[in-house]
């Protein structure tokens, strides 16, 4: 298998449906000789130190030993299953009249691309597709924060201190992805944002509060640097981008 137009060039292609020589792979199906993206994990704050259990949840992928009870750094309070992996969130640290003197962690904090501090200048990276991935940056980190349930009722009856929420959340993120991009002297591509925002019919959210208080955010840290977004989401993903283009 001929692998030589430059990987950059083929995803490229790809995403904008510009005719490539071939389908770009990914490194997380393909062998390594063959792969066109690299995707990054961003790490938790190597200087979080848990309070309500010895484990530190770190990122996606976190798989854990079955019934592990872990901590990330924002207070959320992490449970395995009985066959291990990621677990799901058992205990959300705060409540909605909280926001107003939540702090988050700190986006800057050294240590959050180590392994992609080491892989972008090794010979043979340089023409490789970059992408940065992040678990829950703004719709999940809610839920996680507050609770699915009691968030999607906030959503209607607390907008504001909502809005405020994201606005915070939003400008982590916008501080996550300036620091990946200094890191790596402007070698980031895009970014996977696992945010699970629908489901096969639609938005989980009306149309209306998804603009007014999840668009500004994406559109604020996106849009400056950042040419791509993938995001984990089974919303149908042509309206979902023009959507937020517009």
């Amino acid at each position: 298998m001929d692998r030589n137009p430059s990987s950059y060039e083929v995803i490229k292609k790809n995403i904008n449906f510009k005719r490539p020589e071939q389908i770009g792979l990914d490194t997380k199906t393909f062998s390594k000789e063959f792969y066109d993206v690299i995707h990054v994990d961003t790490q938790a704050d190597p200087a979080f130190k848990p309070k309500k259990a010895s484990v530190v949840w770190r990122n996606y992928p976190n798989v854990l030993p079955p019934n592990t009870v872990s901590e990330d750094e924002w207070g959320a309070i992490w449970k395995s299953n009985d066959i291990g992996g990621v677990g799901t969130v058992v205990e959300s640290p705060f409540k909605i009249d909280d926001i107003a003197t939540f702090e988050t962690p700190n986006p800057f904090a050294e240590g959050r691309f180590g392994p992609l501090i080491e892989m972008v200048p090794v010979a043979g990276f340089e023409n490789k597709y970059l992408i940065l991935d992040y678990a829950a940056p703004l719709f999940e980190r809610m839920h996680f924060l507050l609770g699915f349930e009691n968030l999607m009722m906030l959503l209607v009856t607390e907008g504001k201190k909502i809005k405020l929420l994201a606005d915070k959340l939003t400008n982590f993120m916008a501080g996550l992805i300036e620091n990946a991009y200094k890191s790596t002297k402007g070698k980031v591509d895009g970014i996977y944002l696992q945010d699970d925002l629908g489901t096969q019919q639609g938005l989980l959210m009306s149309p209306s509060i998804f603009k007014e208080i999840f668009k500004p955010g994406y559109k604020k840290y996106l849009k400056p640097r950042i040419n791509t977004v993938w995001t984990c989401s089974s919303t149908r993903m042509e309206r979902f981008i023009r959507f937020l283009s517009t």
